[in-house]
């Protein structure tokens, strides 16, 4: 076939639209596959999620991609589909090659992006991160289960714990941690020292609380109580602040910022009182 006319057909071959793409898999939801029922709930289009799709066209991994895009996503996974000429095509792929994901009711977020007859879509569910107006109760809900943690002899790390005392919520403590996790969620940037150099001792002295010891552990990317009180449970350091018998009292908070790297940034800090 003359060079021409090999062009021509390069540039007359069906390629598929985003539109299509988001038929053809909706197709294959509702269809099922592998002896499963399919699926009512549709997909819905995430222009994040595009942007995400549009990023492993140019060949960076799926956990990257969702990292450059803030997209702070409690479970994801990606289909890549090479030569589907048309959406009754990609529609057979995807039913036959991925199937699990396809029938996945948590996801119901979905990103496109298609270069030629390869197409790159991204499945994904959102954190269901907690609102403002919900701190109250999340701060007791902590709370119980921090109590409930403190209730056992646990070891943290190498060191042994023996079940210790039961602590009471501080409303100035609550301060000094809504400072810090305020701090770290508009600076993307979760740790120990504000950004002003500050540390917990400081931050706590400036809500007036007069201390003799004090002590404070960080979270960020985690969307609710259970989850961040877990994730400080099993680790060493956060475990042994968490343990510690000498601490009475405790104030959490937490603050959101979708633009930030890790969406929701927790602070716990503790003291004993002088």
């Amino acid at each position: 076939m003359p060079a021409l006319a090999v062009i021509l057909a390069a540039a007359l071959a069906p390629t598929l639209s985003d539109g299509s793409v988001l038929a053809a898999l909706s197709a294959a939801r509702q269809q099922g596959c592998d002896g499963k029922p399919g699926l009512s709930a549709a997909f819905v289009r995430d222009a994040a999620l595009d942007g995400v799709a549009l990023d492993m066209a140019r060949g960076t991994r799926l956990a990257d991609a969702i990292e450059n895009a803030h997209f702070h996503a409690r479970l994801s996974a990606s289909i890549a589909i090479s030569d589907a000429a048309d959406k009754r095509a990609l529609s057979r792929a995807i039913i036959e090659r991925f199937c699990t994901e396809t029938l996945n009711a948590d996801f119901r977020r979905v990103g496109i992006a298609v270069r030629g007859q390869d197409t790159w879509i991204v499945l994904a569910t959102l954190f269901d991160l907690p609102r403002p107006q919900d701190a109250p109760a999340i701060r007791r809900h902590a709370l119980e289960l921090v109590n409930r943690a403190r209730s056992q002899a646990r070891k943290c790390g190498s060191v042994s714990f023996s079940a210790a005392r039961p602590l009471v919520l501080d409303a100035a403590l609550d301060r000094a941690a809504l400072e810090h996790s305020l701090d770290m969620a508009q600076h993307s940037r979760m740790g120990h020292p504000g950004s002003d150099g500050s540390t917990v001792a400081q931050r706590v002295s400036r809500t007036g609380y007069a201390w003799r010891k004090v002590g404070e552990n960080v979270a960020a990317n985690a969307p609710g109580a259970e989850e961040v009180v877990q994730g400080w449970v099993g680790s060493p350091s956060h475990c042994a602040n968490l343990m510690n018998p000498d601490f009475t009292a405790m104030g959490i908070a937490y603050a959101i910022n979708p633009a930030s790297e890790d969406g929701i940034y927790w602070t716990q800090v503790f003291a004993t009182p002088r």
